[in-house]
């Protein structure tokens, strides 16, 4: 393995991968119109800050908890089917909450979005430098890692937290583009010779 070629490579392929979350998110606007603000924030932002019991942290509406070992198994069936009933009934809310206050900083978030890229880079790089395929199939198992993104970590909050249908398509073609992009560089300096044989 050329590590120097690897580590360029996943360096250019980070960059695409990055240009293309930009173009996601701020050109395209896919995600942004598939996300929606309350009737009275003001009410809501006072709501929550009288409720959260945990900190910054996971919420979801409603909530079952951790029932106490000594509940008779009577009443712990009325509370599990009292809870289904309110997620039946609706609304139903599974969302990252944090409380206090927390400027947001930009450059932190573009380094690591960027950091986060060039990681991944490394990884795809690093499998695809042990194999000796055409550069097409390179680019299509890049791609492939994409759609394994979003079916592994998209489609569970689809099955179980109701996210609908729209935005795990938007997720899904995201990481299979973005991961496509990045391919499309990454597949130029990685793998090896298509005339290598391995040896026993």
């Amino acid at each position: 393995m050329n590590i120097l070629k690897l580590l360029f490579g996943a360096l250019l392929a980070a960059l695409a991968s990055f240009t293309w979350g930009y173009l996601s998110w701020e050109v395209l606007g896919w995600h942004t119109n598939n996300t929606f603000g309350f009737k009275d924030e003001t009410e809501i932002r006072e709501a929550l800050a009288n409720n959260l019991q945990a900190g910054h942290g996971t919420y979801m509406l409603p909530h079952l908890g951790e029932l106490p070992s000594f509940l008779p198994p009577d009443e712990k069936a009325a509370k599990q089917a009292a809870v289904k009933q309110a997620r039946d009934d609706g609304p139903f809310l599974y969302a990252t909450i944090r409380p206090g206050k927390k400027p947001f900083n930009m450059n932190q978030a573009l380094g690591l979005s960027f950091t986060r890229s060039f990681l991944a880079c490394l990884i795809l790089g690093g499998i695809l430098s042990g194999f000796a395929l055409p550069y097409a199939k390179k680019v299509f198992f890049c791609a492939a890692m994409g759609l394994f993104a979003g079916l592994a970590a998209d489609v569970p909050d689809w099955i179980w937290f109701e996210l609908r249908g729209s935005d795990l398509f938007v997720a899904i073609a995201d990481h299979l583009l973005e991961w496509t992009a990045a391919g499309c560089v990454l597949a130029v300096f990685v793998g090896l010779p298509m005339n290598h044989r391995h040896e026993d």
